[in-house]
């Protein structure tokens, strides 16, 4: 009970602070022309009750790791298979929505295989941005410098990797969250923008 309470508020934190971003972006839903039930926010991605994940309170079909072709030798982590529970062009967009599917220009389709590679471990090359804590310590990122404050000292913003389960298990790998999140209004979705290639140059540090 308590576990379930404190992500209910952690989900309400997460409304507070960034609704504008979802309001005004793409993963709204209602304003994009779907049909949803009262116009919900959040009800296509996540629900109060009976969710399909846990820890997300998950309201949609989460697809198996085989339906989703990727790069030789990558394994798609949990994050990634639920953003492709939409973006596959083929799931439905929301338990509570069973009919519809994500629009065709937002579709990536079952084939990742020509993307950039994710569920792939970050690693260690020299040519990589060394993984860091990030968001408090609880996991593993890599923190790009995007300006700097009045004193001189590094405005950053982190690229989180990700478990390839929810248990804790596996590598540090790449995932769509790695540079894409769905509680924004920004370009592409990205978590930090790209202009002068700055969020492929804070992982990929040597050209």
């Amino acid at each position: 009970m308590l576990r379930t309470l404190m992500i209910l508020l952690s989900v309400g934190l997460i409304a507070t602070m960034s609704p504008a971003g979802i309001v005004d972006g793409p993963h709204n839903m209602a304003a994009e022309g779907y049909d949803i039930t009262n116009d919900e926010v959040c009800l296509p991605c996540h629900t109060p009750h009976g969710s399909s994940e846990d820890e997300y309170l998950w309201n949609q079909t989460i697809p198996a790791d085989t339906a989703i072709t990727v790069r030789d030798g990558a394994v798609l982590g949990h994050v990634s298979l639920m953003c492709m529970g939409c973006h596959d062009g083929v799931t439905a967009i929301s338990a509570s929505e069973s009919g519809m599917t994500v629009a065709a220009d937002a579709a990536l389709g079952t084939d990742l295989s020509k993307d950039h590679p994710v569920g792939v471990d970050y690693g260690s090359s020299y040519r990589r941005a060394p993984a860091e804590p990030i968001r408090g310590g609880r996991m593993q990122g890599v923190k790009v410098v995007v300006g700097q404050n009045p004193d001189g000292t590094d405005i950053t913003k982190d690229l989180p990797l990700y478990h390839r389960d929810d248990n804790g298990t596996g590598l540090e790998q790449v995932e769509c969250a790695t540079c894409h999140t769905p509680h924004t209004d920004a370009q592409d979705l990205l978590r930090v923008d790209n202009a002068g290639s700055t969020l492929c140059t804070g992982c990929h540090t040597a050209q």
